[in-house]
């Protein structure tokens, strides 16, 4: 007997170009083709940086009797820093950056940051 399934598939890992393969038709990470949801329920669980028009695309090339997505809203970090308007720029910028380091960037990349945001605030570096 050929009844309907019901899918639901954790995608809020994927990113929009996974997801723009699987729309193409290209099987994304074990979970199988779009083609194979023709006639099932399925509800899908994405990130919040998912583009809606390939989820729109994934909908339409399934074929899916229904279709849910459920967008999954990611966990903020939250990091404080006690500044205000009166500190010297350098002063300002060190505790700004000692907050929030941009990854991928070692103590050097983090120090050129620092001189140039002075720099632009007029102060000295």
């Amino acid at each position: 007997v050929a009844a309907p399934r019901f899918v639901e598939v954790d995608w809020t890992g994927a990113d929009n170009v996974a997801l723009d393969r699987f729309a193409s038709g290209v099987k994304l990470s074990g979970k199988g083709f779009v083609s194979d949801w023709k006639g099932d329920f399925v509800r899908l669980l994405v990130s919040s940086r998912a583009d809606p028009k390939l989820l729109e695309r994934i909908r339409e090339a399934s074929g899916a009797r229904s279709f849910q997505v459920i967008t999954r809203r990611e966990a903020r970090s939250e990091r404080r820093a006690d500044l205000h308007g009166g500190l010297p720029a350098t002063e300002l910028l060190s505790r700004y950056v000692a907050a929030r380091p941009l990854e991928g960037l070692d103590a050097k990349g983090q120090r050129f940051l620092l001189d140039c945001g002075t720099r632009l605030l007029g102060g000295e570096a």
